[in-house]
C-alpha cells in the first residue's frame, strides 16, 4: 500500500530533498498549514527542527503558519532558536529566525510554550550566545595574523642577519687584502669570533621569540578548551532539561489521566447509589467498579485517588468515604434489592473483597 501525500512530505523534508518537497506542492494540492504529525508539528515545525532553511523559505511562500503550536506549545520559532543555542550558529539566526520573524506578526515574539518560554527570551538568549562566540572567534583571528607576523617579521630577519653575514665577509676579507699592514692587531675582531658572537645573539634572539610563540599557543589553546567545555555544559544542561521537561509531561499525562477516571468513577457512582428512580436490575457490569480486575487492583487505584486530594485531612475523608460506600451492609442498603439474581453472588463477593482491602488500610 503506497504511502500518503502527506506521509511523502514529512519524509522529503526530513531527508532534505528540496526539489521534491517543491515538485509535490507544485502538483498536489497540499495544504500545509493542515498536515501535522503524531507530536502535533507541522512540516514547517520539523524544517526548523533540521535548520533547513531553503525548505523552511519554500513552506514560507506557501504561507506556512509560523504561529502554529505543537503538543509541546512550541511554535516553529521555538525550534528554530533552541536549533541555534545548541550548536551557537550564526547561520541558524540570519538564515531561518530572521526571515520567519519578518513573515510573522510582532505578536509572535510572545508567544509562550508549556514551558514558559517567549520567543523573545530565546531569542535574546539566542543574539547574546551568538555576540560572545564572533568575539571569540575575532579574537582568536587576531591572535592567529599576529602568530603569521611574527613569523614573517622573523624570516624577514633571519634574511637581513645572512645579509649583514655575506655583507661583513667580503668586507673584511676585502680589508684583510689591502689593510692589513697598517691596521693594529687589537683593532679589529676576528671574523670566527664575530660569526660565534652574532651567531649565539641570533640563538638567543629565536628562542625568546618561540618561548613567546609558545606562551600565545597557550592562551589560545586555553581559550578553546574554555570553549569547548562551555559547549559541553550546554549541551549537558539541554539534554538535562529535555528529560526533565520529557519527565514531568509524562507525570502530568498521568495525572490528568487519574483525574478523568476519578471523576467519571465519582459519576458512575453517584449515578448507580443515588438514583432512586431506577428500576432495572443491576448486572455485575453495571457496578461501578473502580477498575477491571481484582479487588486489590481497584484499592490501590483508590488510594491513588485519595493522595490527589490537597491535604491529609481530605486524603483520609476521601478513603473513609469509599469505606463507607463498599461496606457490604451499606451496599445491600442501597442496591440489594436491586441486583439481579443471577450476577448477585458474584457481585456481593466482590463488594467484600474491596471492603476488606479498604479496612485493612486502617491497620
Amino acid at each position: 500500500m503506497g504511502k500518503s501525500k502527506e506521509e511523502k512530505l514529512f519524509r522529503y523534508i526530513k531527508t532534505g530533498s528540496l526539489h521534491r518537497v517543491r515538485s509535490l506542492l507544485k502538483k498536489s494540492e497540499l495544504v500545509v498549514n493542515d498536515i501535522v504529525d503524531a507530536n502535533g508539528r507541522s512540516p514547517l515545525h520539523v524544517a526548523c527542527i533540521l535548520a533547513d532553511d531553503a525548505i523552511v523559505r519554500l513552506l514560507l511562500k506557501y504561507d506556512a503558519r509560523t504561529e502554529a503550536r505543537d503538543h509541546a506549545g512550541n511554535t516553529p520559532l521555538h525550534l528554530a532558536i533552541k536549533y541555534g543555542l545548541e550548536t551557537i550558529d550564526s547561520n541558524v539566526y540570519y538564515d531561518i529566525v530572521q526571515p520567519m520573524i519578518l513573515a510573522s506578526h510582532k505578536s509572535i515574539l510572545e508567544c509562550k510554550n508549556l514551558k514558559g518560554e517567549t520567543v523573545e527570551t530565546l531569542l535574546k538568549k539566542l543574539k547574546r550566545n551568538i555576540r560572545k562566540e564572533n568575539k571569540y572567534r575575532q579574537q582568536r583571528l587576531q591572535k592567529e595574523e599576529e602568530i603569521l607576523r611574527e613569523r614573517r617579521a622573523a624570516m624577514e630577519e633571519e634574511k637581513e642577519w645572512r645579509e649583514k653575514l655575506r655583507h661583513e665577509f667580503d668586507c673584511e676579507n676585502y680589508c684583510y687584502e689591502r689593510f692589513d699592514d697598517f691596521t693594529p692587531e687589537s683593532a679589529y675582531e676576528p671574523y670566527d669570533v664575530w660569526a660565534d658572537r652574532i651567531l649565539h645573539e641570533r640563538r638567543e634572539k629565536l628562542r625568546k621569540m618561540n618561548e613567546e610563540k609558545k606562551k600565545v599557543r597557550k592562551e589560545c589553546k586555553s581559550d578553546q578548551t574554555e570553549s569547548e567545555a562551555y559547549i559541553r555544559e550546554k549541551t549537558r544542561k539541554l539534554e538535562s532539561e529535555h528529560m526533565e521537561y520529557i519527565q514531568q509531561m509524562r507525570e502530568k499525562c498521568k495525572k490528568s489521566k487519574s483525574s478523568r477516571l476519578k471523576l467519571c468513577y465519582e459519576e458512575r457512582c453517584r449515578s448507580i447509589f443515588q438514583d432512586a428512580s431506577r428500576k432495572e436490575s443491576l448486572t455485575y457490569i453495571d457496578i461501578p467498579w473502580p477498575c477491571e480486575g481484582g479487588a486489590e487492583k481497584a484499592v490501590s487505584l483508590i488510594v491513588e485517588w485519595a493522595q490527589m486530594e490537597e491535604s491529609e485531612e481530605n486524603q483520609r475523608k476521601y478513603l473513609k468515604e469509599q469505606q463507607v460506600q463498599w461496606h457490604p451492609d451499606r451496599f445491600m442498603q442501597r442496591c440489594g434489592s436491586k441486583l439481579s439474581e443471577q450476577d448477585k453472588k458474584q457481585i456481593l463477593d466482590r463488594v467484600k473483597e474491596i471492603s476488606q482491602h479498604l479496612n485493612a488500610l486502617k491497620k
